[in-house]
């Protein structure tokens, strides 16, 4: 007989039978439900995530299609690229346009700015940064590669989006436009649920308190605040396992890793590779599981309960085996995708607790799809509600999503076209583009803009497309999307303005007046081409600037305050004349016609206005009026007026001047050719009668002088002339003519007539003197010649004898004294030959012919050297000296004046004499003798011309004393004039002019 079981045995039988079938479905449940919870989580990290990425995309792109739309407004393209070519620092209009008209557009941004190519800002909504170098900066160097979005750490992080500004004439890149958002911006999409647009709140796990959302850089720096940790913008590195996905590998992550903090977590990555982006989800690893490790704890309480309670343990042991396989059942519904999924709770006890944990975590996990499926209904309202056309297509081009805008412009639903290519709704040759254009941007990182055609109702349409390609969770490219905006009314629009403009250009390009228009600070906005030809600049000059620039200040001020008014008053002003300069600063008067303008609401927005140049006109005016004034004024000074006589009406118009000759007022004269017949003397007015009817008849010329009586009865002598204007068949139609009062001329001539027979009188005797004189000179000349050279030649003759024949009685003493007398009498000789010479000189008749100086000047030369060849002498003789003299009196002043240049050189080692031309003085050629000679002191130079005036000793530089003399009174004759310039030991110079 076998041994019974003890109790004992038989209850921990039991239990175990009991424990072991529970336990181990409590820990496949356990196991179960920590896997599920782990990929729940991370499936709500994910779709938080994706919506997040979503928006953030959608905002960053908006961003980006907004500033590039501003990047082709022709004012901002404009104003860039006249202040590149003025190198302008700064653009003040063009910073109030970014104010008034475009940073208002951009709801999202705070600042716009404009900057040349070298970086530095022209234009900015903050004038702060004016002038600023952004050259180094990253938002500017893609900006000016293509659109971009970058962040700036500088200062307060913002986020930017940047595209280059390209040349309206030839498309270059002339500078980048750049848009700034605040960072926080971002974290206000990242934090966009708490209590806001779709519904997603920070807690988006009941429960959790650490669910992060961030951003991180290619530089592995979180960009946006951390929701944990305060300050970690731009200063906190993140160097996960996620982020490292991302960044290296290029692939999404998700699964449980260390964070920044050194936590574990469970997270999710999305990598935003076309902005260098890691988008983080991440949850406190020890929170997620913070339900399942309760549940551990409670399963643990529930073993010592049944060990301690084995009774208790076999009442309750249905009760929970069937609640367990209710929650096991409720946690692979939900696995499966049924969220609404509950464990109904029969207890307070721990599995009562463990029902109500799962329970409010799978109602947690519907409350999060449910806020994706509403995320997801804003993304769909979103593209549904927009103007552009948006889709989707796989990689092989097959439809994916199409939106609204998409079904109404084509005809089309989504269920018709998901799954068809292009090829099935559009000609070959259109889809052929759309397909090329996936294709390119398939293989882009970047997002790709492309102009396309699509075929519509009323035909061909354009559109702007850009396409990006689309990256499942794995990093593998699943499709491609679209966002194409209808360009065609606006291609249309420019098109008419184009043709409206070239018609506006033609009419203003003919015409031969400056059109332009000024804004309501009277500033130029455009400007027609005829201001090249008016004032002289390039339209693109005086854009910018007032028509007050260009005119003198005093008329500056002057229109300044005449058009004030008109601005006033709003009134248009008509054939104002000013004053303006032209580019190269000659004046210009303009005549000015403009009219004020005014927006659709009234309000006042500056002038336009026509320029015309009456310079030519006004200066026609001015002459005509100074002309008359001038007439009148030598009318009056010369004393002859003129008249005209309509002979058909018997109408005589006198000028002033005839009115003061005939010494009567208008009044007075009856303006009739009788009245002017009263006023002629009584002897003269039949010879005038005469002469009138002889010009109106017989064609003859009308030229008499005649007296006119004045009402005093003075009489004066005028000379008359006129001429007469016949009709075709000889009949006189009108007469005009000058009336001259010549009675002073008539008393001078009488004045002359006798003052020259007195004058001929006085010539006659005055003759007579001359010619005695002349002969008086004549026989003193003849004594000169033969009485007073005889008794020298005789006293030089005898001293000779005796030398020769006496000369040893005389002794050396007497020697001596008659060399002296020889020498005394030669000298007395050479004097008187002087003398003789300047007389005739004075005397001699001149023959006036062309001399040609240079060649005197060389012979004379030739014969100084033939004359002393041991001299050491350097003649400078300049070419082509000629003048108009007489040749034998020239060729005196160049011998003397040569000669003296030679003697007073003679103790240099090197003689050195020049002669030529430095100039003209008073139209005549200006001639020099210079030499290096002896010199003489400026003191004593109004001596040297002097007969008989030496500066030096005879012993020291033979001579007469008498050339300088000769010269002058030859250059006199000639009428010129000749002066000295020295410096004793340093040279002489002689000027002279024929």
């Amino acid at each position: 007989m076998k041994r019974p079981c003890p109790l004992a045995y038989k209850v921990v039988l039991a239990f175990l039978v009991v424990l072991l079938p529970v336990s181990a479905m409590f820990l496949f449940s356990l196991k179960s439900i920590s896997r599920d919870t782990g990929a729940l989580v991370n499936e709500n990290l994910r779709s938080i995530a994706e919506a997040r990425s979503s928006e953030l995309l959608f905002f960053l792109e908006s961003l980006k299609q907004r500033v590039v739309d501003f990047s082709t407004d022709g004012m901002i393209r404009d104003s860039l690229e006249r202040a590149v070519k003025e190198g302008l620092d700064e653009d003040p209009a063009l910073s109030a346009y970014l104010v008034e008209h475009k940073l208002p557009v951009l709801e999202d941004a705070y600042g716009l700015s404009v900057m040349r190519m070298d970086g530095k800002v022209v234009s900015s909504t903050d004038q702060a940064v004016i002038g600023e170098d952004r050259s180094g900066q990253e938002f500017f160097l893609k900006g000016s590669e293509g659109p971009s979005i970058t962040v700036r750490p500088a200062g307060v992080p913002d986020l930017v989006a940047s595209v280059p500004l390209r040349s309206r004439e030839n498309g270059d890149i002339i500078g980048v436009l750049a848009a700034f958002v605040l960072k926080e911006r971002i974290g206000d999409i990242l934090a966009r649920g708490r209590g806001r647009d779709i519904g997603i709140t920070r807690r988006a796990l009941e429960g959790y308190e650490t669910l992060d959302i961030y951003l991180v850089n290619m530089d592995r720096l979180m960009i946006t605040p951390s929701w944990l940790i305060e300050d970690t913008a731009f200063r906190t590195t993140v160097d996960t396992e996620a982020v490292r996905a991302c960044l290296e590998e290029t692939r999404d992550h998700m699964g449980v890793y260390e964070d920044y903090r050194g936590e574990i977590v469970l997270g999710t990555s999305i990598c935003l590779q076309d902005f260098g982006w890691v988008l983080l989800t991440e949850v406190d690893r020890s929170e997620a599981f913070a339900p399942v490790r309760r549940l551990v704890n409670y399963g643990m309480l529930t073993g010592v309960t049944v060990l301690v309670l084995v009774s208790g343990f076999a009442l309750y042991f249905f009760r929970m085996a069937r609640q367990l396989k209710t929650i096991a059942s409720a946690s692979k519904e939900i696995a499966a995708g049924n969220y609404a999924a509950r464990v109904p709770v029969r207890s307070g006890d721990e599995i009562g607790i463990l029902a109500g944990h799962f329970n409010r975590m799978a109602a947690d996990v519907e409350e999060r799809s449910r806020a994706l499926m509403e995320s997801e209904e804003r993304f769909r309202g979103i593209m549904d509600n927009t103007n552009n056309v948006v889709y989707l297509k796989d990689v092989e081009g097959r439809y994916l999503l199409i939106n609204r805008r998409y079904e109404e412009l084509f005809h089309i639903s989504g269920g018709e076209i998901s799954g068809k290519t292009d090829y099935d709704f559009f000609p070959r040759e259109v889809a052929d583009a759309f397909r090329a254009n996936d294709l390119k941007a398939l293989a882009s990182e970047r997002p790709v803009e492309f102009e396309e055609y699509a075929p519509h109702d009323d035909g061909l349409h354009s559109y702007i497309s850009i396409k990006f390609r689309l990256r499942a969770a794995d990093g593998q490219i699943y499709g491609v999307a679209g966002i194409s905006t209808d360009i065609t009314q606006i291609r249309r629009s420019q098109e008419a303005l184009a043709e409206s403009e070239e018609k506006f250009r033609g009419l203003v390009e003919t015409i031969n007046d400056f059109v332009w228009e000024v804004d309501e600070n009277l500033v130029y906005t455009y400007a027609s081409p005829k201001v090249r030809s008016i004032l002289g600049y390039e339209p693109d000059e005086i854009i910018g600037r007032t028509p007050f620039d260009l005119m003198p200040p005093e008329e500056a001020e002057k229109v300044k305050r005449d058009i004030e008014r008109s601005v006033e008053r709003k009134e248009s002003f008509n054939a104002y004349e000013n004053l303006n300069f032209k580019k190269d600063g000659s004046p210009v008067v303009l005549e000015t016609n403009a009219s004020p303008v005014f927006d659709p609401d009234g309000v006042f927005r500056g002038y336009r206005g026509i320029d015309r140049d009456v310079t030519e006109r006004k200066a026609a005016e001015n002459a005509l009026s100074e002309s008359e004034s001038r007439l009148a004024n030598a009318q009056r000074i010369a004393r002859l007026g003129n008249w005209d006589w309509d002979i058909v009406n018997n109408d005589l118009h006198w000028s002033d001047e005839i009115y003061r000759i005939f010494g009567v007022t208008p009044r007075e004269f009856g303006a009739t050719y009788e009245s002017f017949l009263n006023h002629v003397h009584p002897e003269d007015r039949e010879n005038v009668i005469k002469a009138v009817d002889e010009a109106l008849y017989g064609k003859a010329p009308y030229s008499i002088d005649h007296r006119v009586v004045l009402r005093d009865g003075t009489e004066k002598i005028v000379h008359e002339q006129g001429e007469v204007v016949h009709d075709p068949a000889g009949k006189p139609l009108r007469m005009s003519g000058t009336v001259l009062d010549i009675t002073e001329r008539k008393r001078a001539e009488d004045e002359v007539r006798k003052l020259n027979a007195e004058l001929e009188q006085r010539v006659e005797e005055r003759t007579a003197e001359l010619a005695a004189a002349n002969r008086e000179l004549e026989a003193f000349s003849y004594s000169v010649a033969h009485d007073l050279k005889t008794p020298l030649r005789v006293i030089d003759g005898f001293a000779r004898i005796l030398v020769k024949d006496c000369s040893d009685a005389l002794g050396t003493t007497g020697k001596e004294y008659l060399e002296r007398l020889v020498a005394a009498s030669r000298r007395m000789g050479e004097l008187i030959d002087a003398l003789l010479k300047l007389s005739r000189v004075m005397r001699a008749e001149m023959t006036v012919e062309r001399v040609y100086l240079s060649g005197v000047a060389r012979a004379i030369a030739s014969d100084l050297r033939k004359a002393q060849p041991d001299r050491n002498a350097e003649f400078i003789i300049h070419e082509n000296l000629a003048a108009d003299g007489d040749p034998g009196l020239l060729k005196t002043v160049m011998e003397n004046l040569l000669g003296n240049a030679w003697k007073f050189t003679s103790k240099k080692g090197v003689a050195r004499i020049e002669f030529g031309s430095s100039g003209k003085e008073d139209g005549k050629t200006v001639f020099f003798v210079r030499d290096n000679g002896a010199g003489f002191e400026m003191k004593y130079a109004e001596r040297l011309f002097n007969p008989f005036q030496r500066l030096h000793g005879e012993d020291e530089f033979p001579g007469t004393g008498i050339g300088l003399a000769t010269v002058q009174r030859i250059i006199q004759r000639h009428g010129g004039s000749i002066r000295a310039e020295g410096e004793s030991e340093k040279g002489a110079t002689f000027y002279f002019t024929i």
